[in-house]
């Protein structure tokens, strides 16, 4: 039992890692950005570290709340 809480903790910490760079990653492409489309670019990887925030989120609630029985 403790194992799971370990790892379902260490997953939501890895999303929550991937979401930073991501972020910072998109921070420092539109900070670079000369053109239409590597602003569009940047708001992608935007984007994507949101879906990963959310992601973690909604793992751990789930896993939090039992998960399947």
């Amino acid at each position: 039992m403790i194992l799971r809480e370990r790892r379902n903790t260490m997953i939501g910490v890895l999303f929550y890692i991937f979401f930073v760079l991501l972020a910072v990653l998109g921070c420092t492409v539109l900070e670079g950005a000369t053109g239409i489309f590597q602003a569009i670019a940047a708001l992608l990887i935007f984007l994507i570290a949101v879906v990963f925030l959310v992601s973690g989120v909604i793992i751990s609630v789930i896993e939090k709340t039992g998960g399947k029985k």
